[in-house]
């Protein structure tokens, strides 16, 4: 298996060819966490101060809704950049949570270190808004696609984007990041099996 700094390279080249030079200074300031399932990478509203790369695991951003309940507005499957530090905050604090739904290991940097390099180096520039262009795209087309769909449509287009995810975390996070109740969720598998 590939060691966490092998991994964060192939992470980074998969958005934009970087330099060794490059690679190197960016993979020489990252720290390394791991996270047991359900230990948060960082909180709603709290101050957040770091660029992130989940390694391994799935997380989940989330929100807590006025009557308790965790709103999942999106499902992170390593390997992949968690979205960018300014997209996230609104004055340093994080605008959703992000939780761990199985073990995990993330690497981050400091957002100071990260914009240091971002202007001293131009491929890491270009590695940064080749994140942020493949992130809103992203979430445009899910947003759009979403919003213009079933329930039915939207848990067999969430099935072909993570294929075996029903198997790996709790109904209740997927119901919600369907926008449907987990009753409902239940009843949409079922019905979908019945017709397998």
């Amino acid at each position: 298996m590939p060691d966490k700094e092998q991994i964060l390279i192939a992470l980074l080249n998969s958005y934009a060819k970087l330099s060794l030079a490059s690679l190197h200074e960016l993979v020489s300031q990252a720290d390394y966490s791991t996270y047991d399932k359900d230990a948060y990478l960082v909180k709603e509203d709290k101050n957040d101060e770091r660029e992130y790369f989940l390694l391994e695991g799935l997380m989940h951003c989330c929100n807590i809704a006025e009557d308790g309940r965790t709103v999942t507005t999106d499902i992170l499957n390593a390997p992949v950049v968690i979205v960018p530090h300014f997209a996230r905050t609104l004055q340093r604090r994080s605008i959703f949570s992000i939780q761990a739904l199985t073990a995990c290991v993330a690497a981050h940097i400091p957002v100071s270190v990260f914009d240091k390099l971002r202007y001293a180096h131009a491929d890491i520039g270009a590695f940064g808004n080749a994140v942020v262009e493949k992130e809103l795209s992203r979430h445009l087309k899910e947003d759009t696609i979403f919003r213009s769909c079933n329930a039915r449509q939207r848990l067999l287009l969430m099935r072909g984007r993570y294929p075996g995810l029903e198997n790996m975390i709790p109904h209740h996070i997927i119901a919600s990041y369907l926008g449907i109740t987990p009753v409902s969720f239940s009843r949409l598998r079922n019905e979908l099996a019945a017709r397998d």
